[in-house]
């Protein structure tokens, strides 16, 4: 029965219509990919050279960015044809995409209406009149109505097949932000225009009617894009919203996403993205989609502080999207560059590869990994492999000018894995950072087995079971040093590994014929250390 779903799965990938709005096939271990999983370009347009990030061998889709604005010009009066000619050209590539309606830029008439504040309250706003009262009735009332007209747009446009999805946005000041600081609270600061309707209540921010207005903005965002489109919904939305929706999160209907990527949680406060993309997605209750914070550089109009190199720091991200589930991850047009040329320039940063392209390399081949395995992390069965990449850390090393508290971990503490897992050992990796070469991808973290210790790994069963008859590969990554030697021992078989001194990481491979892994104390995989301490980056199996 499974390898009949595998061929019919495999059939109806090339159907997007089966990819994007047919159930996901249910059972134990069974495929549910959508058929739409993968690597999204973010951030390309008006590049001299932008068609070519959608080219790259490695992309799945893009993006589609709107502005409130010009989707609606005059009150009342909608116009979506650059949407309708952009999902074309999507389609005409075969090409998925995401669209999200920003308001950085409100419709002006707004202006003429609502209240609003001239001091701007977010770096978002680029209306030079100030921060609009987005709680006003008019407002709210606009932007519902702006998604109305929206949705059925899409129910009668017959590319939306190649739209994976909207982006939901709240809108407030700016996109995404919706707090009043309180030396602004004050109504007589605020600027009250001549159509302001007399009738309507001008009230002063308060956090209950932040919370009404981010339940009206989602509720609406459920009930018009129902059938339509698959709604991903930022995961830093307020914990009794969360489990308002949670019963829509676990059953598929809504799913997640954010632009908070990064090689670790941004803050303590941020984790919490993450734990939410782990307990819901890596589980596959439901979907998400993944916008790094920043660049590799650490740019996102400011500059954030990076204490790693740029392709480990690119590297450790796309290992943490796929640690907790992302199905859709997307890459900084910025970043994909360098593995385009090895060329990279933002800010105060112009970067060119010298003549060996290690960064090139370093980059292409982060985005290879994460194209590799993206989407399977809950498909065990028809993943392409399983690994466990090694690190420990319980407080965030960028220094974000968070207070003490702010840099303590709870939750993204450990390992970063996929379909396997490190059993209890005596290795450590607190403190273990910055190991190696800082031009290769690796050693952002690592883990330190001691001297004649051992590191055990199990794999995931259904993987296994899918693996029998066929030809797997072992492969250890490890810093290569002179005489610290060990051995990996699989199915009571050692395979000797000398230290070269080469003093870089280096990836060994072994090969497993028949596929099969024996379990042995209740692990498949054992480094067995020989007589120095040895750093260790990643075991991974592969088919």
């Amino acid at each position: 029965m499974k390898r009949i779903l595998l061929i019919l799965v495999s059939i109806l990938w090339l159907s997007p219509v089966f990819a994007l709005n047919s159930a996901t096939l249910s059972g134990n271990n069974e495929p549910k990919l959508t058929g739409a999983e993968g690597l999204y370009a973010l951030w390309y347009k008006n590049k001299v050279n932008e068609n070519e990030f959608l080219e790259q061998p490695y992309m799945i889709g893009g993006q589609m960015v709107f502005q409130w604005r010009e989707l609606a010009p005059e009150k009342g009066i909608y116009d979506f044809s650059k949407i309708a000619e952009e999902l074309a050209n999507f389609a005409s590539k075969k090409m998925y995409t995401t669209i999200q309606i920003n308001g950085n830029l409100k419709p002006e008439w707004l202006y003429d209406e609502v209240p609003y504040h001239p001091l701007k309250f977010s770096d978002q706003i680029r209306d030079p009149k100030g921060s609009i009262m987005y709680w006003h009735p008019t407002h709210r009332d606009a932007y519902i109505n702006m998604l109305k007209a929206f949705a059925d747009f899409l129910k009668q446009n017959e590319n939306r097949n190649y739209l994976i999805g909207i982006r939901q946005n709240f809108n407030g000041f700016g996109t995404e932000h919706l707090t009043v600081k309180p030396t602004d609270l004050d109504l007589k600061q605020w600027i009250i225009p001549q159509k302001n309707d007399p009738s309507i209540e001008i009230k002063q921010w308060t956090p209950e009617l932040k919370n009404e207005y981010e339940e009206c903005v989602l509720d609406n965002y459920i009930k018009l894009f129902d059938g339509v489109t698959k709604v991903f919904v930022r995961n830093t939305i307020n914990e009794s919203l969360e489990a308002k929706y949670k019963n829509q999160f676990l059953a598929g209907k809504l799913c997640w996403f954010h632009t908070s990527s990064e090689a670790e949680p941004h803050s303590s406060e941020v984790e919490r993205q993450y734990r939410i993309f782990y307990e819901d997605c890596r589980s596959g209750k439901t979907l998400a989609f993944a916008e790094p914070w920043a660049s590799a550089w650490g740019h996102h109009g400011k500059r954030d502080h990076r204490w790693c190199s740029p392709p480990q720091w690119f590297y450790w991200t796309q290992l943490i999207n796929l640690h907790c589930g992302v199905s859709f991850i997307g890459l900084y047009s910025s970043d994909m560059q360098v593995a385009i040329d090895g060329t990279y320039k933002s800010g105060d940063v112009d970067y060119k590869d010298g003549d060996k392209g290690t960064y090139k390399k370093e980059f292409t081949d982060a985005i290879l990994f994460a194209k590799k395995y993206v989407g399977y992390h809950d498909n065990p069965t028809i993943s392409p492999g399983a690994w466990v990449a090694m690190r420990e850390n319980d407080s965030i090393l960028a220094n974000n000018n968070q207070s003490e508290g702010g840099h303590k971990l709870s939750f993204i503490t450990g390992d970063y894995n996929f379909l396997m897992e490190r059993l209890s050992d005596k290795s450590y990796g607190k403190n273990v950072i910055n190991i190696g070469p800082d031009d290769q991808r690796f050693g952002a973290w690592a883990r330190v087995l001691p001297a004649n210790e051992q590191m055990k790994f199990r794999l995931n069963t259904s993987f296994l079971e899918s693996c029998k008859n066929k030809s797997l590969q072992v492969r250890v990554t490890y810093l290569d040093q002179k005489a610290k030697d060990f051995k990996v021992v699989i199915n009571n078989t050692s395979h000797s590994i000398k230290g070269e001194g080469k003093n870089k990481w280096i990836t060994k491979q072994i090969e497993i014929k028949d596929g099969r892994l024996k379990a042995s104390n209740n692990a498949h995989i054992t480094i067995q250390n020989g007589a120095q301490d040895l750093y260790l980056h990643m075991v991974e199996v592969t088919r």
